[in-house]
């Protein structure tokens, strides 16, 4: 967190040794990472190595040696020639901080934040302030630990029961054992950001996966259905219409009467002063006409807020939710028989913004299909914290996999990790083996937890997502966290959902998740309803998706609205689920 601004001239190599000893401690090497060294300056063995601690890391990278791939010891800083004058700035709070949110429920504002790193901080405070305010105050009455020194970071959270109205803002501050502090970026009631090095950027995601190969566009003819006779429809830009012509005829070769129309087209049939209207339009005429079942959106969102068509591909809507704010949602578009009715249609997004993503995702797609499993793995994923003393996200999964996954011959794997309880080994642990997992591949993976538009609680990030190769099937990825699936934010920053999706060596074929934040037991309660339709009937990703919110629509009616518009279906509706071969015959399409 710090900026280096007060600077602090160490001219020796002993200097820096002094300092840094005298600013370590016992305490800054937490088990199991404690490495055996002695305290005393200029003392020291050959087993001294500083591993994994936030601080003396730090402190030796400014002064231009790398501990973390050298494994150094104090006795080689000593006596190597790694030191130059003038390299280290002062010992400002030595915190990572990687996400805040701030999210009104019920019974008050849960501010939750993720750091990746922590060195001698000693504890928080959290402090609010209306907006157009200046002066602070503090939120509850004492403060809350950090986590001294930890080389993974930590999650914490805090609920403020005295917000009034929807404006607050927020920010985090952070002490150290040796009286410095530090105040994060503000954060708004109803929002969460990712604070990375700098915002994942298309043109990083661009050169992280360039070298991935993808499947040169497909020459075949696109299928001619006139569009009021198909069953599953394609919408895409003139700019990208290659993209699908692959997916177009293998969907034909299934069966369905398939149909592909551009953006341009519907704008020319139904003229609109805002694009999403001309789109709504015509869906609404073409579902009179009966028949649709399917519609793919093919290409990402990057419309400006008011409607206009500044640098659309496929335009969505957009919902201004308490206590969120404005978020992009493809649901209206399913909405066909009316705001407070069920969904009529299945409906999905391919976040693409360019042929390649297009050719990419449809690429997994048939690979995925075409992948046959008698025993399909699924794995449920936990980065959450402990809820009124409970873990509630534990709880959840093991009930839906008890339900669901053990009498149905599911190979069912568990990544579960809560922050507030584990120590840095299950945290390392966990992020290991959801790294292990995604590279293996899966048939489906569901996340439960804390989430920003580019981490899942701490253990993904979008960056890495960006990088992973699945010798595998590619999951579908049903997550209930907040802001995963923010998609279309904006032209020059890329979400984990689209991370995952677009990534032409692997992470995943489908996501389903929230464009604002997640609300913990709708969220669960959904997610359950759509494992009991995959078993009752449902044979597409699209079905369990239409059925899952008809059900909530039903038992909650107009009250999860926002919900329903917050989570949206990334990936072709039409994907057919992979299920173990004893259920494999109660699906249709």
């Amino acid at each position: 967190m710090g900026d280096g601004s007060n600077s602090t001239n160490y001219t020796t190599r002993a200097a820096v040794v002094d300092e840094a000893l005298n600013r370590l401690g016992t305490a800054y090497c937490p088990s199991p990472y404690t490495s055996i060294y002695s305290a005393t300056p200029n003392i020291c063995k050959s087993s001294d190595y500083f591993r994994c601690d936030g601080l003396v890391e730090w402190c030796y990278e400014q002064a231009g040696m790398d501990i973390c791939s050298s494994n150094s010891s104090l006795g080689k800083l000593l006596n190597g020639p790694h030191y130059q004058a003038n390299q280290l700035t002062d010992f400002v709070t030595p915190v990572e901080l990687s996400a805040i949110t701030a999210v009104k429920k019920d019974d008050g504002v849960h501010i939750h934040w993720q750091t990746s790193s922590e060195s001698d901080n000693a504890e928080w405070k959290v402090w609010r302030r209306q907006a157009g305010v200046s002066e602070w105050a503090a939120v509850g009455d004492g403060v809350i630990a950090g986590a001294g020194s930890s080389p993974f970071g930590a999650a914490y959270a805090v609920v403020d029961k005295t917000a009034v109205g929807t404006a607050a803002v927020y920010r985090i501050e952070s002490l150290s054992t040796v009286g410095k502090s530090e105040f994060s970026p503000e954060v708004v009631m109803g929002g969460g950001i990712g604070l990375w090095s700098e915002p994942f950027t298309e043109s990083e995601f661009s050169k992280l996966t360039a070298a991935a190969p993808v499947a040169a566009a497909s020459s075949d003819a696109l299928p001619a259905c006139a569009d009021t006779a198909a069953t599953y429809l394609i919408i895409v830009p003139e700019s990208l219409k290659s993209g699908v012509a692959s997916l177009a005829s293998y969907r034909a070769g299934q069966g369905h009467r398939v149909a592909v129309v551009t953006c341009e087209q519907i704008y020319s049939k139904f003229p609109s002063d805002k694009a999403v209207a001309s789109l709504q339009i015509y869906l609404a005429n073409l579902y009179a006409g009966g028949g649709l079942k399917y519609v793919l959106l093919a290409g990402d969102s990057l419309e400006a807020g008011d409607g206009t068509q500044s640098a659309a591909l496929v335009p969505t809507h957009y919902r201004d939710l308490p206590g969120v704010g404005r978020i992009p949602t493809d649901y209206p578009f399913t909405l066909l028989a009316g705001e407070s009715q069920p969904p009529v249609i299945r409906l999905g997004r391919i976040p693409a913004r360019t042929t390649r993503d297009l050719l990419a995702i449809t690429g997994k797609i048939v690979k995925y299909e075409a992948t046959t499993d008698p025993v399909p793995t699924c794995a449920f994923v936990v980065g959450e914290y402990v809820i009124d003393g409970d873990e509630y996200a534990e709880v959840a999964s093991e009930t839906l996999i008890s339900a669901y996954c053990t009498g149905a011959s599911y190979d069912v794997k568990r990544i579960y990790y809560s922050p507030l309880k584990a120590d840095l080994a299950a945290y390392k642990g966990g992020a290991e083996q959801l790294d292990a997992q995604l590279a293996a591949g899966c048939s489906w993976l569901e996340f439960r937890g804390h989430g920003a538009a580019d981490l899942w609680g701490g253990l993904l990030d979008a960056r890495s997502a960006a990088q992973i190769t699945t010798l595998g099937r590619c999951p579908i990825i049903w997550d209930t966290s907040c802001f995963t699936a923010s998609f279309g934010t904006s032209a020059n920053q890329v979400c984990i959902a689209e991370s995952l999706l677009r990534n032409p060596a692997g992470g995943a074929v489908a996501y389903v998740g929230n464009t604002g934040h997640g609300v913990i037991k709708a969220g669960y309660q959904c997610s359950s309803q759509a494992w009991f339709y995959s078993q009752n009937g449902a044979a597409t990703l699209g079905d369990l998706v239409l059925k899952a919110k008809a059900y909530m629509v039903k038992e909650r009616g107009t009250g999860c609205l926002g919900f329903l518009h917050s989570l949206n279906l990334l990936g072709d509706p039409a994907l057919v689920i992979q299920k173990p071969v004893k259920l494999a015959d109660n699906g249709h399409n």
